[in-house]
């Protein structure tokens, strides 16, 4: 039986079919650990804040500052985002289509996932929301902000509190500057008719973008 090298420290199981009298190795199926799975899942994050950043587009004229871009679920499923520490949060704002009144934040930064079905729309705030200004705060108080799981890879985040009264300007901001044009919007789509989120976003998505996310392998 051919001998298949570990790999990021994935257990392999070897599956061997008996051909003319000999063993022919066919394929191996890999059973990451998790921590193989969370490198993996920072990795894709990264990737797609990436692409969000360089190809993402404004489907709000009233938060011109805000991109969005479609992903697919199957290029980031539901566990990957659980299991980079974002947390299910009620939604202030929702997002027109989105089918659920629960969206995904993460305590340590802005990029914010609104489920849509088979697909997720994410952007990134401008500022962080006050849940998750306190959240940050609390893995600070416990001392394990530093060794909490960061998608973006980073490993340490500055270790000073900013204080209750900044944190509460700071979220008071992220609700003026950017609920209220969603809401604005959000509210004028219900009134007008105006398309679902998702297709609104990617009908303005470039080819670019387009074949960017479609390009990543997808991941159960």
């Amino acid at each position: 039986m051919l001998a298949v090298p570990k790999k990021h420290e994935m257990e392999v199981r070897r599956h061997v079919r008996v051909v003319k009298g000999k063993p022919i190795y066919i394929r191996a199926h890999k059973r990451t650990t998790r921590d193989a799975r969370s490198k993996l899942y920072v990795g894709r994050f990264k990737r797609l804040a990436k692409i969000l950043e360089e190809g993402g587009v404004v489907a709000n004229a009233l938060n011109p500052k805000i991109k969005r871009i479609v992903i697919p679920k199957n290029r980031l499923p539901r566990r990957a985002v659980e299991e980079l520490g974002f947390e299910q949060v009620a939604i202030a704002v929702p997002e027109a289509g989105q089918k659920t009144f629960k969206s995904y934040r993460h305590p340590l930064i802005n990029h914010h996932i609104h489920d849509h079905g088979s697909s997720w729309v994410m952007h990134k705030d401008e500022h962080a929301s006050l849940p998750m200004l306190f959240k940050r705060s609390k893995l600070r108080e416990a001392g394990t902000l530093d060794t909490s799981i960061n998608p973006m890879g980073k490993s340490k985040l500055k270790s000073v509190d900013m204080g209750k009264l900044k944190r509460l300007w700071v979220g008071a901001k992220h609700s003026i500057t950017e609920g209220i044009p969603g809401l604005v919007g959000y509210l004028r789509g219900k009134i007008t008719g105006i398309d679902t989120m998702r297709r609104r976003v990617q009908s303005l998505e470039s080819p670019k973008t387009k074949s960017w996310i479609k390009s990543l392998v997808p991941l159960k």
